[in-house]
């Protein structure tokens, strides 16, 4: 249960007692889209763990309110009038331990009168927002304890083109409520191909997203103009509710003006949404931007297999085509995004650049069908592994619960504030510093294993080894069963770093996530995580640059310097590494190797 010791009455000799955690969560309406389907899914998880939520809209209510005060949540809709006098009864009515804030900044001045401790959600890549909304995030800033990005690029946007403090982000991706899926499942489809149509021999994508035109409506058109062309049986639908009316509308007209409302349909919004989804063949979204997709999540849970733009979590979850085709944005550099070229490309049709591979990725989905469904398959048993809510609910409980520990003080000392400069501006330098040259040098697996789970969240699989001398950083850093980690090797979990299972690494290698851009006048940073496949084998001093995915059962040759994705199951080696010859893909062994006193000895 998830409690916390507060301060009962005003004054000073008020005694402590202990209680659930009360939250409040902010955000500027709820009634359907994914931020919103993010709040109740938090709201609905966190409530199994004795948290108290109530969830404050200061806009509209509608279907997901409904849901959620079903589900037995307190919702409340409140005035934003210029002194917010009905939200300042309302928070002096709860007393809440924590405000979560989701895309609305309503209440921050409340919050920060009633010493109120913050934490706001960072849902997408924020390039849509103006100089001026930038200028008022980094005002806001001083209101905030603790940010949480749903990605990789949501954090390295925040950080890097809006300027807000990296050491107050942690990245925890969107997941996905398993088991109201499972429920959703056991119900009939209640909608046909018949109704949209489309009939039973079309292969058809479906697109779940607002119409706002962010999501690369455009581009699908220009898409399947070209897909026509070769085929006349690849359909798409476009799940949605409308954001701005004029947009949609522009979009359909410029749809029947080419010809490709028959073959791009526009239905509107479904509340069930897994009737179009699971009626289709795979999932499309080429969008300009994204934090992490939810209709993403509900693809893969209903085994659909996806083409997506890198933008948001896709990278995250599209490794080496496993589950579907990962696509280039249409724009080189994320860091040069902003507000004007995401509205050229989204809202003016436009020759875009990735039309013909976004053309080509539909055709060959098409065409191969029994490939891709595996591929759907494969995509459904990785929502169970790595994005049930339950886990990730956990993670945002973990957060709230730090920072309501936090928050506590009425009164700040010097001593007080002390202590939170170093709990969060010194800490994890001061556990890596002891992790690195002490833990990793000093002491066995055992006690060298659990410091660097315990205080630098390295995750461990079952009979794996991290050797001495090996340096750690960042918080980010995966690795699986029977893998080795030989001496002085370099770990960069600052962006992700997964190592599968049966993994070899020899001596000296450098796994690098974290770059430079040399062209940017300000030098900013590039995060590309990093994958290495299950029986994969690095040999000593080999260089993996940041974005590289090392394909199941690759060899990396000693010395190498790999600076693009390695095939499963083929030797490279050279600098920069070059294709050798295919290895054998008859793998069986496991490279568990705790060799005594970490020498070579056995």
């Amino acid at each position: 249960m998830a409690t916390i010791g507060i301060w009962s009455g005003t004054s000073k000799a008020a005694r402590r007692c202990s209680r659930p955690l009360r939250v409040v969560f902010e955000l500027s309406s709820f009634d359907k889209g994914g931020l919103q389907k993010v709040v109740l899914d938090s709201a609905l998880a966190l409530a199994s763990t004795a948290i108290q939520a109530t969830i404050v809209s200061t806009g509209p209510l509608g279907h997901l309110a409904e849901i959620a005060r079903h589900a037995g949540i307190r919702v409340e809709q409140v005035s934003t009038d210029g002194e917010a006098r009905d939200y300042g009864r309302l928070l002096d009515e709860i007393l809440p331990d924590v405000s979560v804030s989701h895309f609305s900044d309503t209440g921050y001045r409340l919050f920060e009168e009633r010493r109120i401790p913050n934490i706001t959600f960072i849902h997408n890549v924020y390039a849509f927002l103006t100089e001026a909304a930038k200028d008022r995030l980094r005002s806001n800033d001083r209101y905030v304890r603790r940010y949480v990005s749903v990605s990789h690029k949501a954090t390295t946007y925040a950080v890097y083109n809006i300027g807000l403090p990296a050491q107050k982000v942690v990245t925890i991706p969107n997941g996905l409520i398993i088991l109201e899926h499972e429920s959703r499942e056991q119900r009939p489809i209640t909608l046909t191909r018949a109704d949209l149509g489309l009939s039973d021999r079309d292969y058809v994508f479906v697109n779940v997203g607002s119409y706002n035109l962010h999501k690369g409506h455009f581009l699908i058109a220009e898409a399947m103009e070209r897909v026509l062309r070769q085929r006349s049986d690849i359909k798409v639908v476009c799940v949605g509710n409308v954001i701005n009316e004029s947009h949609a509308e522009k979009l359909r007209d410029y749809l029947r003006r080419r010809d490709l409302h028959r073959h791009i349909i526009m239905p509107g919004y479904y509340p069930n949404v897994e009737d179009p989804v699971r009626l289709a063949d795979a999932f499309l979204l080429p969008s300009f931007i994204e934090g992490w997709s939810i209709a993403m999540n509900e693809a893969m849970f209903y085994a659909k297999p996806m083409i997506l733009t890198d933008t948001g979590g896709a990278a995250e979850v599209i490794e080496n085509s496993d589950v579907g085709l990962l696509l280039p944005t249409e724009y080189e550099d994320l860091s040069k995004l902003d507000a004007t070229l995401l509205d050229q490309l989204a809202y003016e049709p436009r020759p875009y650049r990735i039309a013909p591979a976004l053309a080509d990725a539909m055709l060959f989905f098409a065409a191969d069908r029994t490939r891709w469904a595996a591929a759907g398959r494969r995509g459904r048993e990785k929502i169970y592994q790595r994005y049930d809510f339950r886990v990730i609910a956990q993670r945002y409980q973990e957060v709230i619960s730090e920072v309501a520990a936090t928050g506590l003080p009425r009164e700040r000392s010097s001593i007080t504030q002390l202590w939170k400069a170093v709990r969060w501006r010194y800490k994890p330098a001061i556990c890596f510093y002891l992790g690195n040259h002490l833990f990793m040098n000093w002491t066995p697996y055992v006690i060298r294993h659990w410091f660097l789970r315990r205080f630098c969240n390295v995750k461990i699989g079952r009979d794996s080894s991290i050797h001495m001398g090996c340096f750690v950083t960042g918080y980010n850093i995966e690795i699986g069963n029977n893998s080795v980690i030989n001496r002085f090797t370099y770990l960069d979990g600052r962006v992700s770093l997964r190592i599968g299972n049966n993994v070899n690494i020899s001596h000296y290698v450098i796994l690098q996530t974290l770059t430079h851009d040399p062209q940017n006048p300000d030098f900013v940073c590039l995060e590309r995580p990093v994958v290495i496949g299950d029986h994969a084998w690095i040999g000593a001093r080999a260089i993996i640059c940041p974005g590289v995915t090392i394909g199941e059962g690759a060899v990396v040759g000693a010395g190498a310097v790999v600076t693009k994705d390695v095939a499963p199951y083929t030797i490279v080696a050279g600098n920069p590494a070059v294709y050798i010859k295919e290895r054998s893909r008859d793998l069986r062994y496991r490279t568990r190797y705790f060799p005594l006193f970490d020498t070579d000895v056995q």
